[in-house]
């Protein structure tokens, strides 16, 4: 009887701590200012020609992910690196890049009023002609609601 109750109370506390790692696995790339949208929209957005790309998916302090990398879900969308795309209540948001220093990119949407500093801090995995690579960056996303640092993955940023 008392090893019953026993595994049943264990059983109770795995469950509970199991969800509670779930839940908090569940938000590791998860903004309060800008939300996942599909890669695909950008097509239906941008009007003139591309070349260079670099999709962005939020990521914990140690960059990981829960996105899967074939998703199509990203959160923001870089563009020949003068534009970012990101969706903030609802509303994809084109930002122009109003200032550069070496690996250091400021977007800015006066309109909207946000602002996305992204300082780029590794780049990996280079193609066999350097045509495109993945890189880690720390973003600081500023609205009039408040500011938001966070880590992001740009995967395949290239060609």
């Amino acid at each position: 009887m008392t090893y019953k109750k026993t595994a049943s109370i264990l059983t109770i506390f795995i469950s509970l701590g199991l969800a509670g790692f779930s839940a908090a696995a569940g938000v590791i790339n998860e903004s309060k200012i800008i939300s996942h949208f599909d890669y695909r929209d950008i097509n239906r957005v941008v009007k003139d020609n591309y070349t260079w790309q670099c999709p962005y998916v939020l990521s914990d302090e140690k960059y990981n992910v829960n996105i899967p990398s074939d998703s199509p879900l990203v959160d923001l969308f870089e563009v020949d690196e003068k534009r970012l795309y990101v969706k903030v209540n609802g509303k994809l948001i084109k930002m122009n890049l109003r200032s550069v220093t070496e690996n250091y990119y400021i977007y800015l949407n006066k309109n909207e009023n946000i602002e996305v500093d992204l300082k780029i801090n590794k780049k990996y995995n280079f193609s066999e002609y350097d045509e495109s690579h993945d890189r880690k960056v720390k973003l600081t996303i500023k609205t009039v609601n408040g500011i938001e640092v966070t880590n992001a993955i740009g995967q395949s940023c290239g060609i």
